[in-house]
């Protein structure tokens, strides 16, 4: 665990921990490093939660397993073309050719959950703008490494191929915070109000969620 401390003009201290599990600390020019240690030590349970938190999250290394649905499913490399997920069992084939760079790995293997992904969140997209008597104009499963999704203000829709890695229920959560973004761009308390109309548990999705931040297939 490390500390990194960030000064700039501003008035306000702020503590977040970041994707590698170090404190960070946003402070003014002039707050003391005592000031510093004091504002942690006032936090420190906070800080404490979110660290362990952080250094709990899973990592999938894409040599032995794949991350599918919330569970860890078995690689087996064979000699093929295509990759061949098999659910019951929890068995996964890749083909040896698409090991020969991270490169083209990484190419099939995010075309792969794409493919598996598009018609499910594209079902949850059409249920929840009903619900909300909402329309979106464009859907597109993307390959981000960082946001899970996200809304634009002309109403086009982006999803991240990686929520093939979660459980269906923290999938369908990102579904329906997106699709609240159609009523409200924003994240005030009406915004709130409107995920959870459609998505009553949504703050223990939220929590679950942060635990598969750091999920990747490759390094």
């Amino acid at each position: 665990m490390g500390i990194v401390v960030k000064r700039s003009f501003r008035f306000s201290v702020t503590v977040k921990i970041d994707k590698k599990c170090n404190i960070v600390i946003n402070a003014p020019y002039l707050f003391s490093d005592e000031q510093v240690l004091a504002f942690i030590k006032k936090h420190e349970q906070w800080i404490a939660k979110r660290y362990g938190e952080c250094v709990s999250r899973p990592i999938i290394f894409y040599q032995k397993f794949f991350p599918i649905e919330g569970y860890k499913v078995k690689v087996h490399k064979v000699k093929a073309d295509k990759i061949v997920y098999v659910k019951q069992g929890g068995h996964i084939y890749i083909p040896k050719a698409f090991y020969s760079s991270k490169s083209i790995f990484y190419k099939k293997t995010t075309e792969f959950y794409k493919k598996v992904i598009t018609p499910v969140i594209e079902r949850y997209v059409k249920r929840y703008c009903k619900l909300l008597g909402v329309k979106y104009n464009n859907l597109v499963i993307r390959s981000s490494e960082t946001r899970w999704g996200s809304c634009s203000s002309k109403g086009n829709l982006n999803f991240s191929y990686r929520l093939g890695f979660v459980p269906l229920k923290l999938l369908r959560y990102v579904v329906a915070h997106e699709v609240a973004h159609l009523k409200e761009m924003n994240h005030s308390k009406r915004f709130w109000n409107t995920v959870q109309q459609i998505y009553p548990k949504y703050k223990e999705a939220r929590k679950e969620l942060r635990l598969w931040e750091r999920v990747r297939l490759i390094e």
